[in-house]
């Protein structure tokens, strides 16, 4: 991959041209791919000809082009690629090759290196005084940064021409609002690093599932020959690891706050793999946070794919004008997990479904239920469709699959007790997934920081299943204001004290979730190390 500046100018500025793997379009609103106006990459196919009779929740054949030319397989000594492979080189409009990044975490960081390494000129923004970076040109020897905090300056506006946001930074921030208001483009650090990604892109949205998928993502197409690399909201910057890696694909898992900011950033796969409201506290309200959300869809052409699910109507119905080849999984989808009978089926032309995987012969060979996967297996086998991979590298993923900590990870059995960890359960709608794969009676923790979201919603999945609930942490008074009606609670100041009233609640036979449905920020930097906390208050019980 290759990039070049031009000369700069007043009048043209700089145009940073870059090797792109896919196409990138103007969007007009988000949850539709309609309103393309330019195309500015080539565009390149991705192959179907083994699920050519795979059918939509309607019954039609979702069938691409059956031209062998086109076909792209594993063992193909020309190209270990099945996926759109790199587009024409087009321009990244820098204006004046001034780049002003927002925040100075690690995705800012990972921008700024980014920038550097083809010679674009930036400087730093955050909101708040950082201490140590004042001298941030010397500590990390950019010597001609400059680096600005709290006020947006006239200097700032009239210096820079593109803003590179990181995710943290929400879209109503009152400087933020100034620069876009000064006519500055903002754009965020996946669209940054996309501009300049030369390989096909599978990214990973959704409120649940995310982080389970790209993991299961890596491990098919690590089974089918292909390299790849999984970054993005995961923890590695995807503007870091286009620096640092080719692979033969890049496995992205992108949040609403990353999609928030998008213009070009079109997957060859995109994956959706749930939608309910989350993040209120950043976007403002639910269809913000939804329109956020679908943007992943928005710059997707025939060529493409997105895999999503059946079940959520708001997703179906944004997608209805979407030209890519839709791949929809669950309940009358094109692909569909039955917990019952362990069968996974395809859904072939005229409705008919026919069976794919047996996960249940299959249990054996599995370190872990894969039940509480389930939504992530279909995911995972609808991008397998689209790639045309067989069903043998699915069933080689599974088996070679180990269950992410801190999400419904099974600690261990203390007095009889079983303790789970689902710190990674961040919102309502996470916990309500956790308690319906228990059969046993359970003590739910809640707690931590509000992100606005109700409360209430957890009642209905907990009804029948909750013994008692054990709310901490800065969000425990609204949870006993919410829910104290309807369920048993008890509170506690942090998670020490929780266990302990969760440990004296539950009996032989019962289980205690750890399960939050808030962030952690009130007493950890972040769900790792809350769940690590809880793993060695469980882990110092006697066995």
């Amino acid at each position: 991959m290759e990039a070049r500046s031009g000369e700069r100018s007043k009048e043209e500025g700089i145009r940073i041209e870059v090797a792109l793997g896919g196409a990138t379009r103007t969007r007009r609103g988000a949850g539709s791919c309609k309103g393309v106006d330019l195309v500015l990459y080539a565009l390149c196919v991705i192959a179907w000809p083994a699920f050519s009779n795979l059918a939509g929740e309607e019954g039609r054949p979702v069938s691409r082009s059956t031209d062998s030319r086109a076909r792209r397989r594993p063992d193909s000594k020309t190209s270990r690629r099945l996926g759109p492979a790199p587009g024409s080189r087009g321009p990244l409009e820098i204006g004046r090759g001034r780049v002003l990044v927002y925040g100075l975490g690690r995705s800012g960081l990972a921008a700024a290196h980014l920038l550097t390494h083809h010679g674009v000129r930036f400087g730093f923004y955050d909101d708040q005084e950082i201490p140590g970076y004042r001298n941030l040109s010397d500590r990390i020897r950019w010597p001609e940064v400059q680096v600005h905090f709290q006020t947006v300056s006239q200097e700032m506006l009239l210096g820079y021409e593109l803003v590179v946001v990181s995710p943290g930074v929400p879209a109503h921030t009152p400087a933020l609002l100034a620069l876009e208001g000064a006519g500055l483009k903002v754009i965020s650090e996946i669209e940054l690093a996309f501009a300049f990604a030369s390989a096909p892109i599978v990214a990973v949205t959704g409120t649940n599932g995310k982080t389970t998928t790209v993991t299961m993502a890596q491990l098919l197409l690590a089974k089918a020959g292909f390299a790849s690399v999984a970054t993005g909201n995961i923890g590695y910057p995807f503007s870091l690891a286009v620096q640092e890696s080719t692979p033969d694909y890049w496995v992205v898992e992108v949040s609403s706050f990353q999609l928030h900011h998008i213009d070009r950033f079109a997957p060859a796969v995109a994956i959706i793999t749930s939608f309910a409201p989350n993040h209120l506290d950043w976007h403002g309200d639910e269809e913000s946070y939804f329109r956020a959300k679908m943007n992943i869809a928005a710059n997707l052409t025939q060529d493409r794919s997105v895999v999503y699910p059946s079940t959520c109507g708001q997703v179906r119905r944004a997608l209805v004008s979407c030209p890519a080849l839709k791949i929809p999984f669950g309940p009358r989808g094109a692909l569909t997990l039955s917990p019952e009978r362990g069968i996974l089926t395809r859904r072939v032309a005229g409705g008919r479904a026919v069976p794919y995987l047996d996960l249940k012969r299959l249990g054996p060979a599995l370190s872990y239920d894969w039940r509480l996967v389930s939504e992530s297996i279909q995911a995972v086998a609808g991008l397998a469709a689209a790639m045309d991979l067989p069903g043998s590298t699915i069933e080689e993923m599974l088996v070679a699959f180990t269950p992410l900590k801190h999400r419904i990870e099974v600690i261990g059995v203390r007095e009889g007790v079983t303790y789970v960890n689902d710190s990674k359960s961040t919102s309502v709608d996470a916990t309500i997934y956790a308690l319906k794969k228990q059969h046993v009676p359970v003590v739910l923790m809640l707690g931590g920081r509000d992100k606005g979201l109700a409360f209430t919603d957890l009642v209905p999945a907990a009804r029948g299943r909750v013994k008692a609930v054990v709310a901490f942490g800065e969000a425990r008074e609204k949870i006993a204001r919410e829910i104290g009606q309807e369920l048993p609670i008890h509170l506690a100041r942090d998670l020490p004290e929780a266990v302990d009233r969760a440990r004296h609640l539950a009996g032989p036979g019962e289980l205690v979730l750890f399960s939050p449905a808030c962030a952690s920020f009130d007493q950890f930097k972040n769900y790792e190390e809350r769940g690590e906390s809880f793993r060695r208050i469980v882990n110092s019980f006697q066995r």
